[in-house]
Order: structure tokens, then sequence, then C-alpha cells
């Protein structure tokens, strides 16, 4: 028996049995975002205007700080303006909250 095959990926597959995923196939950056593949999965470079992971949101209310960047990488991977936001958002209630039960005890 002829135990040869071959398989036809779709689009954004790849390998014998179609197993690898490429994040970038699938074009997942808006607005011209350029693409990059990491580590389990892919980063987008957000052209002057825009912000948010996939480069889904307009920043040309402000156009003076369209300068600004887009993400850090604060050395446990890339965060975005977004996810930086409300890591802080969080921060600052949890503060609150602890600041509150103090002054009530």
């Amino acid at each position: 028996m002829d135990n040869d095959y071959y398989c036809s990926c779709p689009k954004g597959f790849s390998g014998r049995n179609c197993e690898n995923q490429e994040a970038c196939a699938l074009r997942p950056c808006e607005n011209q975002g350029i693409c990059h593949e990491v580590a389990g999965g892919y980063r987008c470079d957000c052209p002057n205007g825009f912000i948010g992971e996939r480069c889904e949101v307009s920043n040309l209310q402000n156009s003076s700080h369209s300068q600004l960047p887009t993400s850090w990488n604060l050395g446990m991977g890339r965060f975005s303006v977004l996810a930086v936001n409300r890591i802080l958002i969080l921060i600052a209630k949890a503060i609150q909250i602890r600041f509150h039960g103090f002054i009530t005890n």
C-alpha cells in the first residue's frame, strides 16, 4: 500500500497535514498596518494615526500626538497602548479599594 498523500492547505496554513498556522497570512492588521509573525502569533506595526492590537483604532482626533508609539516592549512581551491603559486602570482601582478600606477600618 502507498501511504503517501498530499494535503492542499487553505490560505494561512502549511505543513504536511496543514498543521502550521501562518498568523500573517490571514492579514489581521487593519488600516495598512504591517504584520510580523512572532512566537505564538503576530504583531502589527501601525501607520501614523492608528493604534491597537490590529491597528483598528483611529487616533486622528489629536494629530499632534500621532508620532507617539502604539505599543511598548516591556520585557514580558509587546503591549499595545490600550492594553497598558487597561492595566493602569486596574491598578488604580485596586489602590483605591485598598485605600478606602484602610480609612474605614
